[in-house]
């Protein structure tokens, strides 16, 4: 009964559907393509201080 009008609520507000939402990409595919990808911002040195450690 209260799932009933959970969905009924869900509908009415207009989100998605559980059911409806496409499955996440796994973490190991984001990972590779995360790493394949060259970054798009490259900071000087002086801006980049602090920020992360250069390996």
């Amino acid at each position: 009964m209260v799932d009933r009008e959970v969905r009924a609520a869900i509908a009415k507000i207009g989100v998605a559907m559980l059911e409806n939402i496409p499955p996440a990409e796994p973490i190991k595919n984001v990972e590779k393509r995360l790493k394949k990808t060259k970054p798009k911002l490259e900071l000087e040195d002086k801006d980049a201080a602090g920020l992360c450690t250069k390996k």
